[in-house]
């Protein structure tokens, strides 16, 4: 390869790269300013479902997203998406909604017992 070319490829690699990288800056920065816009709102986008739903990430005990069950025990409020936390599951390590299932190897949260 002659130094010309390597040259022009060096300098044309590098600023598709940085503009690459301003732009990625530039979205994260708009995202994080919508986040805080809607903190601020005081909007949550929750997710109710009900105790008794059988196979579902968000009554089973090993998922981990922000959750809580009402005064009555009989819906469970999801905050969030949380992590599958169940070795044998097929969603272990890895981020799931609440809703997500039919899940096989599900099991009731312990603050659902009754």
């Amino acid at each position: 390869m002659k130094d010309g070319y390597r040259r022009e490829l060096l300098k044309k690699g590098g600023a598709l790269l940085s503009v690459g990288m301003l732009g990625g800056a530039g979205l994260r920065a708009v995202a994080a300013r919508e986040d805080t816009q809607v903190k601020d709102r005081d909007c949550t986008s929750s997710i109710t479902i009900s105790a008794d739903s059988e196979r579902v990430c968000g009554t089973c005990r090993h998922w981990g997203g922000m959750r809580k069950t009402s005064t009555d025990m009989i819906s469970v409020k999801c905050e969030t998406i949380g992590w599958c936390n169940r070795v044998d599951s097929f969603n272990y390590h890895m981020v799931t909604a609440p809703e997500n299932g039919p899940l096989e190897c599900w099991q009731r949260w312990e603050s659902l017992q009754s």
